[in-house]
């Protein structure tokens, strides 16, 4: 789960960074969180998908 509601998000100041993982319906570089085409990736950090798992890898 990929969470930041919290004071920093009320405030405008969070952010979330995916730097490696293994999500399962869900691409943490193209999804809805914070309207299309939202990208949570690292820089450097790639997205490869397979039956519905999205892992992410540094390139």
């Amino acid at each position: 789960m990929l969470n930041c509601y919290d004071a920093n998000y009320k405030a405008g100041t969070a952010t979330v960074t995916v730097n490696g993982g293994e999500f399962k319906g869900f691409n943490p570089a193209n999804n809805l969180a914070e309207g299309e085409n939202t990208n949570f990736l690292g820089e450097g950090y790639t997205v490869t998908e397979e039956n519905g798992f999205y892992t992410v890898e540094k390139q």
